[in-house]
């Protein structure tokens, strides 16, 4: 439990640098600017969200083990850039996938799964804007992970998990490039202008 532990605040921290790094590239000063208004700190459009320690992640991810399900932690109104669930998964094989504007961190809590990883989609169909889907990944390669590995699936990546015959639980932190929608029910970003990445 100590290395999972470990291992969300390492994954959490370095998200964290990473908004920090995009925010302040976007800011300018008022002497860069011209603009002789004094800056100030923004203020949040959200809650803060504090899960207290470990057993919390725990509690939910035994919850989720009756069914294919996945649980939203912090991000169930929309409009944030990093989504955080706790995800199970039961003798399951998933649609490959790519997303556009958004990048994965998959922690696993639970069990083992397979991944294919890089490569391209076979016959790629565009969802919904950003969000791609496939049955078949060509050219990727395959790895199992375990409990305590981290997989980070950068946007343009094809991916795609396997848990036939398995049990698997991860956490999955999702960083899109722009606010997902308010009150979304299903999570998805506007991909970036001139779509990039592997396909």
């Amino acid at each position: 439990m100590r290395a999972i532990k470990n291992l969300v605040r390492v994954v959490t921290a370095a998200v964290f640098l990473a908004g920090v790094a995009v925010s302040g590239s976007g800011q300018s000063t008022a002497g860069s600017t011209g603009n002789s208004k004094q800056r100030e700190p923004s203020t949040t459009t959200q809650p803060y969200v504090v899960l207290s320690g470990q057993a919390s992640i725990a509690e939910v991810e035994r919850g989720l083990r009756t069914a294919n399900e996945k649980q939203d932690l912090v991000g169930k109104n929309g409009g944030l850039q990093t989504l955080m669930y706790v995800q199970h998964e039961s003798n399951k094989e998933s649609e490959a996938e790519v997303h556009d504007a958004g990048d994965d961190y998959h922690i696993v809590l639970e069990g083992t799964a397979r991944y294919t990883l890089g490569g391209r989609l076979e016959a790629a169909k565009e969802i919904r804007p950003g969000e791609w889907r496939s049955s078949r990944i060509v050219g990727g390669r395959i790895v199992e992970v375990k409990k305590g590995d981290i997989i980070f699936v950068p946007r343009g990546t094809p991916h795609k998990r396997d848990t036939t015959e398995r049990d698997y639980s991860m956490m999955l932190i999702k960083v899109f490039a722009q606010p997902t929608p308010l009150n979304a029910g299903a999570p998805s970003a506007s991909p970036t202008p001139g779509r990039g990445g592997q396909r």
